[in-house]
């Protein structure tokens, strides 16, 4: 292996020997590609990630990238039809993995026709929706109540159209 390096003298190839030898006893097994700068961790050392935080790394996005107002696409995983007092919703999943709930007000193919929500809109079916209410799994004093990250989307034609509160 040491054959492979062309070293000026003998001295270089020594100390370069030691050098990562001590690396090695330092940090044993550590990927040598692993830059430190870009590992994320919590902003304060010293506590766990908060909701907020933990959510951002799970799913590989930053607040700016993945915020409120924004426009996604998702894929529809399970249509809820209206049952009594329960109104109907559609259940889709994000392209990040995350899950994103239509409530029968958000969306306008509620009102396209058919007796049931399933008549019009079919699993599998891609949807594009704007991001109304990110869910980080705390309340509103940021006591816990849910470990389930979410999304809720607006779906209607007029919610995607204007973009003007969501201009900074």
């Amino acid at each position: 292996m040491m054959s492979d390096y062309k070293f000026k003298d003998k001295l270089d190839s020594q100390a370069y020997v030691v050098d990562h030898v001590v690396t090695e006893l330092m940090h044993p097994f550590r990927d040598p590609r692993e830059q430190t700068d870009i590992l994320r961790t919590p902003t304060n050392q010293d506590s766990k990630f908060n909701n907020k935080e933990l959510f951002y790394n799970l799913i590989d996005e930053s607040e700016r990238s993945f915020k409120e107002g924004m426009i996604v696409s998702a894929t529809v995983f399970k249509v809820y039809d209206c049952k009594g007092d329960k109104p109907a919703r559609i259940l889709c999943k994000l392209e990040n993995g995350l899950d994103g709930n239509i409530g029968e007000n958000d969306a306008d193919f509620f009102n396209q026709g058919g007796q049931y929500l399933s008549d019009v809109i079919d699993v599998g079916s891609i949807v594009t929706g704007r991001i109304a209410q990110i869910k980080y799994g705390e309340g509103k004093n940021g006591e816990k109540f849910d470990d389930n990250f979410s999304v809720v989307l607006k779906c209607r034609q007029d919610d995607l159209k204007r973009h003007d509160q969501y201009l900074v």
